[in-house]
This record gives C-alpha cells, sequence and structure tokens, in this order.
C-alpha cells in the first residue's frame, strides 16, 4: 500500500491500518489480551498505545466501510515482479519506498 499511495501522490502513514485495526478492535471488544492476539502484539503494548483512541461507535463505522452500490468492480492489481500496478485497467509503475 504505501507504493500505491506514493504513486497516487496520497499522505500514508507507516502501519497505519494495522494501528487503525488494533485501535477500533480494542474499542468494539474491549480486551487488550484478546487483540493482542489477534494482531500478534503483546497486551501490554495494546493496553498502552492502542486503548481509548476511539469509541465502540467510531469503530462500527471504521468496520463498516464498504464500495458504494455499482463500485465493487473497481480493482487494484499489482505485479511486484514488473512493479507495476493496476487500478480499472489504468495501468502505473509504483516508484520504490
Amino acid at each position: 500500500m504505501p507504493a500505491l499511495a506514493h504513486a497516487l501522490k496520497m499522505e500514508w502513514p507507516c502501519n497505519v491500518l494495522r494501528d487503525s485495526f488494533i485501535s477500533y478492535r480494542n474499542a468494539i471488544v474491549q480486551s487488550a489480551d484478546q487483540v493482542a492476539l489477534e494482531a500478534g502484539n503483546s497486551a501490554s503494548i495494546i493496553f498502552k498505545h492502542y486503548r481509548e483512541l476511539t469509541t465502540p461507535e467510531g469503530a462500527e463505522k471504521w468496520f463498516s466501510i464498504l464500495p458504494k452500490e455499482g463500485q465493487w468492480e473497481n480493482t487494484f492489481s499489482y505485479s511486484p515482479v514488473k512493479r507495476v500496478g493496476a487500478i480499472n485497467g489504468v495501468v502505473f509503475k509504483l516508484p520504490r519506498v
């Protein structure tokens, strides 16, 4: 994802999807032990860095993000050997990051 974000000139913070998952999942299950098991992290780190960063309502919204009606055909493909990506058939070269 960082290479795609770079190609699209988007800011993409390091580990943003992992950090978001941990924060929102912890808000839903309210168990650092469970989220640590799911994320492959320690409960103490989850408790220290991800606790109380969001609400269960915010987490429900985050986990319910889906493409709009008619957007399911939007696809992304990637060739790691050629470092070429394509979105809906539009091909672009991915830079090294």
